[in-house]
C-alpha cells in the first residue's frame, strides 16, 4: 500500500514537472532559485532587479515581483520566501503552470475571477 502511495506521487510530481517543461518552459521555483544569487532562499528587490537585467528569457518574472513584492512579504523583512511567493500566488488563484508561463511570455498577471 505505501509503496503504491508513493508511485504514484512520483508519478504526479513527474507528470507535473514534465508537462511545463514541455511547454519550454523551467518550473516557476526554478525562476525564483536563480533570481535568489545570494542563496540563502529568499529575493529582495535588488536581486529581482539585478535578474531582470541577467535573465530577459524570463521577462515577466521582474516586473510582476517587484509590483507584488510588499504583498508576499508578509513579514514585513524586506525579503521574500517562496513559500510567501507560493501562498500569494495561491490567494490569486494561479496554478504554477500559471506562474511559470507568465513569467517567460512577460504577460500581465491577473487574479481568476472568484
Amino acid at each position: 500500500m505505501k509503496k503504491s502511495i508513493l508511485v504514484a506521487v512520483f508519478t504526479l510530481l513527474f507528470v507535473t514537472a514534465f508537462s511545463v517543461q514541455a511547454q519550454g518552459f523551467m518550473p516557476w521555483t526554478e525562476v525564483f532559485v536563480m533570481a535568489d544569487t545570494s542563496g540563502d532562499g529568499m529575493i529582495t528587490m535588488v536581486e529581482i532587479q539585478e535578474f531582470q537585467t541577467a535573465h530577459t528569457e524570463v521577462s515577466g518574472f521582474s516586473p510582476w515581483a517587484s509590483q507584488n513584492f510588499d504583498a508576499m512579504d508578509t513579514n514585513d523583512d524586506g525579503m521574500v520566501t517562496m513559500h510567501e511567493m507560493k501562498v500569494y500566488t495561491m490567494s490569486m488563484k494561479m496554478t504554477d503552470s500559471q506562474v511559470t508561463e507568465g513569467f517567460y511570455k512577460g504577460f500581465g498577471f491577473m487574479p481568476r475571477n472568484q
